[in-house]
């Protein structure tokens, strides 16, 4: 079994994304997910940095998927 599914099995993994494909690829490596759709507006973010953009992109997501 890969590493990373016998982990995510051990907590409960949460795609904050409405994404087909990324939903389909946690599926096709074998993790069990739910799904929360995370209100961010993408495009306000308007960091210059691709690696930055993501980072933040990613925080803010957790943060409102993650239960209150």
């Amino acid at each position: 079994m890969n590493p990373f599914v016998a982990a995510a099995q051990q907590r409960r993994l949460v795609l904050a994304s409405t994404s087909p494909r990324r939903a389909a690829v946690l599926q096709m490596l074998g993790f069990a997910f739910d799904t929360a759709v995370a209100p961010i507006d993408e495009a306000a973010l308007g960091l210059p940095e691709p690696e930055l953009h993501v980072v933040r992109l990613a925080g803010l997501k957790a943060r409102a998927a993650a239960p209150a």
